[in-house]
This record gives structure tokens, C-alpha cells and sequence, in this order.
């Protein structure tokens, strides 16, 4: 009878044979699924002769699936093949004997990138923050935690003082050592403002932690990651597999950072390291406190890794980490560099959710430190510069206003444009039914906009207009016995300075030797809002004053066209005036014996009608003329 097991059952079973051995291992295109081996009687068999005849020379073990996680038809034909033998061997028995095992590679050798110092430290300040201004990006935001940061690595103390509560996923199943990954995982976005330990830039960012491989990558993309960070290399060689999964990642919305190389990494700093050197990956190599490339500034021998792929530098000599609870150290290596751009990306998307891969890409890249000039002999090897955080995060928001406010209490002249650096078009939503990118006409109040880009990704935004105060005026009034009235005003609101101008033609805010009768004044501010008052200077003496309820003088129509008549009922009053309101006596005639009087041929204005008694006292009304 013949027992067939799945590929992952007889893997796990035979990997176990191989734990002491000399293990070698391929990864190959199998387009052809009935040539997958199966376990029989202890035996991994083929029906390929050729296949099968390699799989008992070379002590294959292993046939399992390389990037079960992708979505991408050709990279889910990739296998990784594994053999108790020499894996120049194996490369080389499968590409001549195997001819249906196609695209055959030598598989990923996955290793951290840390030179972690052996001491214990109480750090009294953590230059590494300072230095790429993490108090300025906190600033604009502390991050959220909705926004999550992958970190593919070794394994993680979850359970660290600076990792509990940041957690959004992790594979328990996991095995490997877990110093190095804690590290890598609270310098990106450990436990902040805690009281203890150390900060981080991530600051309030979740964390998914995963295994160190480029199928975990993917796994990490499909379940919504929008930056991972990966701290080690697969090799010092080109392989297309890993670079399909990386554009897969990355073409899925995953922001790819790497730490770029150790300088002895690959053989020398000048040397590219995978994936580092992969395209669509953001390779961070290592500067010290001063902007330093080489850690001992005059030693060359004491680089991190320099070369064309490189696109930015952080802090990676002496950093302050932990590698487990407790225990605080300071640690050299671009694993520690690159998980600080990473934090950053996560401020940064809890900034402005809707940035893609090459707006965040340039957006680090442009608002970077400059740093070639301390670093001469690395010009164009070091990246675009020496991150800094404050700078990419408010570079973020790559939505700009200019508002206008409204120059007048209640006038409706303010304006909202908006500018969208952004690669996707976007269509806009206001909350007073408008659809356009601007604003215009606009009284002051708060106006919200919903903006959605062509990805589907949408951000709210919220703007508020502003107007100045009324134009108020407190006035006191000294009633004239003779010509000696007086107006005293005293100005607030608007936008100073003011300009002031009486019916009178005076110009200032005292006004004195006034008769009896009204006064009226316009204020303009600077910006050219204006508003008129009136006030009537009154006789002192008003004994022989007809009263208003007695003399009942009355004006109609009111407004008029320019023709109105007057009517009293009391012969008390021997004259009229009509007086323009800039002063200007346009009717003076007696009208003893009468109650009543005729106004013809008004132009348009305000006049005020002035009845006077044969001892000078009067009575005035005023008349609107349109």
C-alpha cells in the first residue's frame, strides 16, 4: 500500500533526519504539479526518473512551497528544495539532470544585521532622537494606533515592558532567538512616554511582528501593512523570485525598508546586500552622532555599508536599544538605522493615510538633512541624506491651503484653495453641498471637506474662517446750552487703524462746539469695512420746547422720492431747515401761522428737518431720500 503525505507533513518529518547534517537548499519553478515527490515507505519519490534519481543522490528531504503567501500565479509555482548535501551541488545536479524544474536559484540565507555592544547603559539622552528631530515630528503628531508597522525578523519578547500593548499580530509558532527582533521592533514603535526604558519615534504605532522571510513579507502586504522594515539580508546576489515578491508587496501598497549592510556584510561596504539592493526596497545605512558616516570619523574600516542602492542614512553607531526586558544597551548596525525611518513612515501615514510608495519615498528623500558635505569620500553612496522626521511628517500632509479670511464682520469675501500634491486626482465633498476643489464667497464659520483620490483612499479635512469684530463705538455726548456741544467717541472692533469722517467734514474721534442738532459719523477700518453712527447733541435748555407728544410733527413719506411734506399741530414754530447730512443748509424759509410745508426736488441722501420756535428752540426729524 502506498501512503502519500502533503508536501508540509513529509518536510517536517524529514527535516528532522537532517537537523546534524550539511544542509543545501534551491528554490525552482514546478509549472508541472504531478512531479511533485511524494513520501513512500520513508522516501520522497518523483515520477520524473530524472527528478527522482537526484532526490536519492543528493538526500533531498524537503519539497515545500517558497511563497505560499503570494497571490501572483507564477510565484506560488516556486519551491524551495532542500538536500543533505552541498548546495553548489544540488544547484548544479537539478539545473543539468532536472530539465522540467525550471528558473532554479539558491535560496534566501536569512541573517540579522546587528553588532550589538555587550554592556548595560542608563541613557541620559538618546542622541539618536535628537538628532533626527523626533520632539519636532511628535509635535505635529504622536502617531495612532491604527497605523500599523511590520517588522519581519528573528522572533520578539511580546511580552517586553516596551512591546506589551503594541501588538497587533504575532506568530506564536515562532522559534527562533528573539534579542535581536525586540530591538529592531521598540527602536520602530516600543512603548512611548511609559516611564520607563527608552522612547521611540513610532510612538503611539502598532506593531505586527513577523518571521524573517520574504513569504512573511507578503503575508504582512495582504494583511494591510503599509510599512515593514527589514533588518537582514538574504544574500549578496540578485534573485528575481525575491524580487517578484518584493514588487508584489510593494505594488500591493507596502512600503519596503531595509537596513542596507554592516560593512563587512557581502565582503566590503561597497558591496550591494539583499534586499536591500532590490528595487522597490528603501535601503538605510548608518551615521553616527556628529552625521558621521564612518564611526570613527577618519577610519574608512569602520563604514557601514555605502554603495548606489543606499537611499537614506539614520543613526546606526552606538543607538540606544533593548534586546530584552530589563536589559538597555547601546547597539551598532543599519538594523538599527532602518526601523527609525519605518517609525517615521508611521507618523507619517498617521499623518496623511492616503500617501502612496513614491510620494513617501520622495517625501523622505527631499526632506532629509543634507550631510555629504561631512561626509565627502560618500557622496552618492550615502542616500539622499539624514533623516528628519519633523520634516518628512509635516512634508506629509501633501494637501496645502491658503485661506482667506472674510475682511469685514459679516461679510461674505473669504475663500478656501486647496492644493493637492498627489500623484492620484482626487474628488472633493463640502459640507455645504459644494464639489469643487476651491471655495470662494465664503461668510467665517468652519467648512469640511471629504477628499477621495482614485486608489479609493479618502481624507477629511477641516478649515475655519475667521472675521473681524463688529465696529462699535461708545460715545458720550455733552449737550450744547449754546454752540458748545460735544461728541467724544471711543472705537473698537473692526481692523485698525481707522478713518473717521463727520457730516461736519471733521476727522477726528472729539468733536466740540456743537449746536443742537444731529451728527452722524462713518468709520472705515484698514480694510475698508465701514459703518455709520448717529447722535444728536440736544439744547440744554429746552423750557420753552414744544414736546414731541404736543407738537406731533410728523414726515412723510419716509423714505421718499424727493418729494415729502411736513405737518405739525401747534403754531409755536416759526422757521425750516432741511440740512444735507455732510452739513449743507439746502432749505431755510419762515412758515409762521402754519402747520404743514411742502418739500420738492430732494436728491437722494439723508437730510434732517429742523422746526425752530421764535426763541430758537427746535424740534428735528430725520428724512431718507432714495
Amino acid at each position: 500500500m502506498t501512503t502519500k503525505f502533503t508536501t508540509t507533513v513529509f518536510a517536517l518529518i524529514l527535516a528532522m533526519q537532517s537537523l546534524n547534517a550539511q544542509v543545501g537548499r534551491v528554490w525552482a519553478t514546478i509549472e508541472d504539479q504531478t512531479i511533485l515527490p511524494v513520501l513512500v515507505q520513508n522516501q520522497l519519490t518523483s515520477s520524473d526518473s530524472n527528478f527522482n534519481q537526484s532526490i536519492q543522490s543528493l538526500s533531498i528531504f524537503s519539497v515545500t512551497k517558497a511563497l505560499p503567501a503570494s497571490r501572483i500565479a507564477s510565484l506560488r509555482n516556486v519551491y524551495e528544495i532542500s538536500c543533505n548535501c552541498n548546495e553548489n551541488d544540488l544547484y548544479a545536479t537539478l539545473v543539468n539532470q532536472v530539465a522540467r524544474l525550471k528558473k532554479i536559484e539558491f535560496a534566501p540565507n536569512y541573517e540579522s544585521l546587528s553588532l550589538p555592544n555587550d554592556y548595560n547603559a542608563t541613557f541620559t539622552n538618546d542622541y539618536a532622537l535628537d538628532l533626527i528631530n523626533a520632539e519636532g515630528a511628535w509635535a505635529i503628531t504622536k502617531g495612532n494606533s491604527n497605523v500599523v508597522i511590520g517588522i519581519s525578523d528573528q522572533n520578539f519578547e511580546i511580552n517586553h515592558e516596551e512591546l506589551n500593548g503594541k501588538i497587533n499580530f504575532y506568530d506564536n509558532t515562532n522559534t527562533a532567538n528573539q534579542t535581536h527582533g525586540t530591538a529592531v521592533a521598540i527602536l520602530s514603535a516600543g512603548n512611548t512616554n511609559n516611564g520607563v526604558g527608552k522612547s521611540s519615534i513610532g510612538y503611539n504605532s502598532s506593531l505586527s511582528l513577523y518571521r524573517m522571510n520574504y513569504n512573511d513579507v507578503l503575508s504582512a502586504s495582504y494583511a494591510g501593512v503599509k510599512v515593514i522594515n527589514l533588518s537582514w539580508t538574504s544574500g549578496c546576489s540578485f534573485s528575481q523570485y525575491a524580487q517578484d515578491a518584493i514588487n508584489e508587496a510593494y505594488n500591493n501598497g507596502t512600503f519596503v525598508i531595509a537596513a542596507a549592510g554592516n560593512g563587512t556584510t557581502c565582503g566590503g561596504p561597497e558591496n550591494l546586500v539583499y534586499p536591500a539592493a532590490y528595487d522597490n526596497v528603501f535601503a538605510v545605512t548608518s551615521i553616527g552622532p556628529q552625521n558621521n558616516h564612518e564611526r570613527t570619523i577618519g577610519n574608512a574600516s569602520t563604514t557601514h555599508q555605502h554603495n548606489s542602492s543606499v537611499d537614506l542614512s539614520a543613526p546606526g553607531y552606538d543607538v540606544a536599544i533593548s534586546s530584552m526586558s530589563g536589559y538597555y544597551l547601546f547597539g551598532n548596525g543599519t538594523s538599527y538605522a532602518a526601523p527609525q525611518v519605518a517609525g517615521t513612515v508611521g507618523l507619517m501615514l498617521a499623518h496623511n493615510p492616503c500617501l502612496t510608495n513614491v510620494e513617501i519615498e520622495a517625501i523622505l528623500k527631499i526632506s532629509s538633512d543634507k550631510i555629504d558635505d561631512v561626509n565627502p569620500s560618500y557622496v552618492g553612496r550615502i542616500g539622499a541624506g539624514r533623516l528628519n522626521a519633523a520634516a518628512a511628517v509635516e512634508m506629509s500632509k501633501n494637501i496645502s491651503v491658503s485661506i482667506t479670511n472674510p475682511t469685514c464682520f459679516e461679510s461674505a469675501n473669504g475663500s478656501i484653495e486647496l492644493t493637492i500634491n498627489s500623484e492620484n486626482t482626487a474628488s472633493f465633498q463640502w459640507t455645504n453641498g459644494s464639489q469643487t476643489e476651491d471655495l470662494q464667497d465664503l461668510v467665517a464659520g468652519t467648512y469640511k471637506v471629504e477628499i477621495e483620490f482614485e486608489n479609493g483612499c479618502k481624507l477629511w479635512e477641516s478649515f475655519t474662517l475667521v472675521q473681524p469684530e463688529a465696529i462699535t463705538v461708545n460715545a458720550q455726548i455733552t449737550n450744547a446750552v449754546e454752540n458748545d456741544g460735544v461728541i467724544d467717541i471711543q472705537i473698537t472692533g473692526g481692523t485698525p487703524a481707522y478713518h473717521i469722517i463727520w457730516n461736519n467734514y471733521e476727522t477726528q474721534e472729539h468733536i466740540e462746539n456743537l449746536s443742537p442738532g444731529f451728527y452722524q459719523v462713518t468709520i472705515s477700518d484698514e480694510n475698508g469695512c465701514a459703518k455709520t453712527f448717529e447722535y444728536e447733541v440736544q439744547a440744554e435748555n429746552t423750557t420753552a420746547l414744544i414736546e414731541n407728544t404736543e407738537a406731533n410733527i410728523q414726515v412723510y413719506p419716509n423714505p421718499s422720492n424727493g418729494n415729502a411734506t411736513i405737518t405739525w399741530n401747534e403754531n409755536a414754530f416759526k422757521k425750516v431747515e432741511i440740512v444735507k447730512e455732510n452739513g449743507q443748509l439746502v432749505v431755510q424759509e419762515n412758515i409762521g401761522f402754519q402747520n404743514h410745508y411742502e418739500i420738492n426736488h430732494l436728491t437722494p441722501g439723508m437730510y434732517f428737518v429742523k422746526l425752530i420756535t421764535e426763541n430758537n428752540q427746535f424740534q428735528t426729524r430725520k428724512l431718507i431720500v432714495q
